[in-house]
């Protein structure tokens, strides 16, 4: 019999996805083809997810023997961002000269609108990791692993696949990279969706609130950027530790 966790993930997040569709079709913002695919995949996953017997997959666990890897996994997925974001705002731009989009693209349009942060909530931090994670990640990775009996090429061409249907594939390829390695280290899909939704919703905290805080509505004062990095490091260093500190006394605590 399921446990009260998994019983719950399974009765509400098929009304999750039914309400964010609704939400689109309901609402002003367009309903476009990617989208329509992100909620057509998500809703598929979850209904899966419904109806499988005791877990998402044969190969994960239920969720109350996974939830202590959720505080690794954000961590991973903090020092995943920390790679993103230094990638960015230095390599890229002093490299290439291509400037860092979010400071592109907030000099042009200034503070997004509620509706406007709402939609790329919903679609950065929800649909892409359950969507993407069930296709690139359980599908596609686990079809290669099983036809070419070798993990590494499994990863590296999903995570190529994966990094070719995305605005800057290096970051997208490193992030495909991260997903796979928590997904076959933990064998659950779940670990790979967090790693995936966090990362989505720190670099969209980043995106949305911390860089506008920063450049005060000025933004002719907006610098070249090494603002998200900054945090991002500051973040990392202080979950690193954090976590470094309880494993350190679970361990104390398993000596006695």
């Amino acid at each position: 019999m399921d446990n009260f966790p998994t019983v719950g993930l399974k009765k509400s997040l098929p009304g999750s996805i039914l309400a964010i569709t609704l939400y689109y079709l309901w609402s002003d913002m367009s309903f476009n083809e990617l989208r329509g695919l992100f909620l057509v995949m998500a809703l598929v996953m979850m209904l899966v997810l419904n109806n499988s017997k005791n877990s998402l997959f044969s190969v994960t666990p239920q969720v109350s023997s996974f939830t202590h890897h959720v505080f690794p996994v954000i961590v991973i997925a903090i020092g995943v961002a920390c790679f993103t974001l230094f990638y960015m705002e230095f390599i890229r731009q002093y490299v290439t000269g291509q400037e860092v989009d979010y400071i592109a693209g907030f000099l042009v349009s200034g503070e997004l609108e509620v509706s406007e942060k709402l939609s790329y909530f919903f679609e950065s931090v929800i649909l892409a990791p359950l969507s993407e994670e069930f296709f690139f990640r359980f599908i596609l990775l686990s079809s290669i692993y099983l036809l070419l009996k070798s993990q590494f090429i499994g990863v590296l061409l999903s995570s190529l696949f994966f990094s070719y249907g995305h605005e800057d594939p290096v970051v997208a390829f490193f992030l495909g990279i991260a997903a796979s390695i928590v997904l076959l280290k933990y064998a659950s899909i779940y670990s790979a969706v967090i790693l995936h939704a966090f990362y989505n919703l720190w670099i969209y905290t980043i995106e949305v609130f911390i860089v506008p805080a920063f450049f005060f509505n000025d933004w002719s004062f907006a610098p070249s950027g090494n603002i998200g990095t900054i945090v991002s490091i500051v973040a990392f260093s202080i979950s690193l530790t954090a976590l470094l500190i309880i494993k350190s006394k679970k361990n104390q605590c398993n000596k006695v």
